[in-house]
């Protein structure tokens, strides 16, 4: 079985409980809770509920990578990029990264937890909209809960940021099977793609300041969030006073990300490069 990557909820209010499914050996998997600096510190402790603010690529169930989907053999000619192809073992049938020995409508795929690969007749989700199997991403993309660049120690593409490794239930890791965390705006709500027919895609940040295109949900502007109600793309689940809702990502110091007030400070900070992140009003 395989997962997407860590899924991570911080539930209730108060002394905030983490439950990580899994720890990706290139960044960590945790997320400190946030607090809400606009309210009153004596009376709300903040928490990313899991409600869009949550690493979540999946629910917490691990996308089974047997899903059913026949294995379309590949008999055409593969695609000639001029370099030799370094195939992926122990199948060798052909390479992740970079995709090489398939035809333009195939995927060079991880096929089990053996690691073994082969080639798989590609969807048509784009890069980092949502997905929940084999063969429903493009051509040279895999699912995770959203569709992902294979890496194989870095992440070269300026869209994209740390080769993140990806295990199974077990906590075990699953040979070749290493993904592109992508760059990505938390305030766009398409920055991911939106919403296609598996569900709706937008941008996450880890602790480290590292982005990604996560799966989310469609909870509202000040909706009630939870682990199981997750926040709409460019919102964040916020607890304080003991209510958790979903508010909207705002820049610190940048006028009009807010359309009354200013940008609020969350503790522990949330920084993307040198910008500091918080929600509005």
């Amino acid at each position: 079985m395989r997962l997407s990557k860590p899924t991570l909820f911080v539930l209730g209010s108060g002394a905030a409980a983490v439950m990580a499914a899994l720890v990706a050996a290139c960044s960590s998997s945790t997320r400190a809770a946030f607090t809400d600096n606009t309210a009153d510190a004596a009376a709300s402790t903040g928490t990313d509920a899991g409600g869009g603010g949550g690493a979540t690529l999946d629910t917490g169930t691990s996308t089974v990578q047997d899903t059913g989907v026949p294995i379309v053999e590949d008999t055409g000619v593969p695609v000639d990029t001029g370099v030799p192809c370094k195939t992926t073992p122990p199948s060798s049938k052909c390479g992740l990264a970079p995709q090489c020995g398939c035809t333009s409508t195939h995927t060079c795929e991880v096929l089990d937890v053996a690691g073994n690969v082969d080639c798989v007749a590609a969807g048509t989700a784009e890069r980092g909209q949502a997905c929940s199997g084999m063969g429903q991403c493009k051509q040279g993309l895999t699912c995770v809960g959203t569709c992902h660049p294979f890496c194989d120690t870095t992440c070269t593409d300026p869209k994209s940021n740390l080769c993140l490794q990806i295990k199974n239930t077990g906590g075990v890791v699953i040979p070749n099977l290493k993904v592109c965390q992508m760059n990505c705006d938390l305030r766009d709500p398409m920055a991911c793609g939106g919403t296609n027919a598996v569900g709706t895609a937008g941008c996450e940040v880890d602790d480290k300041g590292n982005t990604d295109c996560v799966q989310m949900g469609n909870v509202p502007l000040n909706g009630t969030c939870s682990a199981a109600a997750r926040c709409k793309p460019a919102l964040v689940c916020i607890t304080s006073g003991g209510m958790s809702r979903c508010r909207t990502w705002c820049r610190m110091g940048i006028a009009g990300d807010c359309t009354t007030g200013s940008c609020g400070a969350l503790t522990p900070k949330i920084m993307i490069g040198a910008q500091e992140w918080g929600i509005c009003p």
